[in-house]
């Protein structure tokens, strides 16, 4: 995978501190992949991905990239948060706040336009609720497609979860829809 180059308007959040996240996080998370056609926008960091600076890197990412083998275009991961979401420095996480996606709002939209996706994946619950709080869709008004986090379906047993091949079919559809 080629190293991306991120312009100045999303480098700049790697030092961002307009919430407490900012000020705890290890690493400020800014994306992966590809550019140009998929965008996919999880909830926010989990330990993995705050340790190496990258989104979907720890077991739900490997599950989502699997899933995703087979799915055609290019495709880019971020999250709604560029930060872990704990109430305390190295403590477990927890859902965003709005406050904190707000915070994050800036980044997310310099993320959509730098990613200058055909179509958006919001993965989970989280980043459905904010994307319609948010009116995301009047930052992007493409099609986008809501979908099971990769966490929740690593719970319900991944690949061998009964919906697998469901899951990696609709991203299959979205995409063959979308490009």
């Amino acid at each position: 995978m080629r190293t991306l180059v991120f312009p100045k308007a999303l480098m700049c959040w790697l030092k961002c501190q307009d919430c407490k996240l900012g000020a705890w996080a290890h690493k400020h998370v800014l994306g992966r992949g590809e550019t140009g056609e998929l965008l996919f926008l999880g909830e926010a960091p989990g330990r993995s991905e705050e340790l190496l600076g990258l989104p979907f890197v720890g077991p739900a990412g490997k599950l989502l990239d699997d899933a995703l083998e087979t799915v055609r275009g290019k495709k880019f991961f971020a999250n709604l948060l560029a930060c872990r979401p704990s109430d305390k420095q190295g403590g477990p996480n927890r859902a965003p706040e709005l406050k904190e996606v707000q915070a994050c709002w800036g980044r997310v939209q310099e993320t959509i336009r730098f990613a200058s996706p055909k179509g958006i994946v919001l993965l989970g619950r989280v980043p459905a609720m904010f994307w319609e709080e948010m009116k995301g869709q009047e930052i992007f008004p493409g099609p986008v497609l809501k979908a099971m986090h990769p966490a929740a379906l690593l719970r319900r047993g991944g690949k061998n979860a009964v919906d697998y091949n469901e899951y990696v079919a609709n991203f299959r559809n979205f995409a063959e829809t979308v490009l």
